[in-house]
């Protein structure tokens, strides 16, 4: 069975590096990113299963929206699992 994938998006090195570190001790496969477009390159190259965003990050905010956004539209929108703290 495959490891589901987590995207975890926060300008916060600690909070990053504490989701890593659990998700991965969960059994996730973790990329991080500390800016909107780390987001982006890593969204596209990576198709995570589970996104985890900082709702409080003004860095690169505009990018993750665009991603959600085109997320939101494609036709395996179902899917993704978001979840913005």
């Amino acid at each position: 069975m495959s490891s589901k994938r987590l995207l975890v998006v926060d300008d916060e090195a600690g909070f990053r590096e504490f989701v890593v570190d659990v998700a991965t001790g969960m059994g996730f496969e973790v990329e991080d990113a500390a800016t909107g477009a780390a987001f982006k390159t890593l969204f596209e190259d990576r198709h995570p299963d589970v996104i985890e965003v900082d709702a409080a990050s003004r860095t690169g905010v505009d990018d993750i929206r665009e991603i959600l956004d085109g997320v939101r539209y494609r036709p395996v929108f179902g899917r993704y699992k978001v979840y913005i703290i």
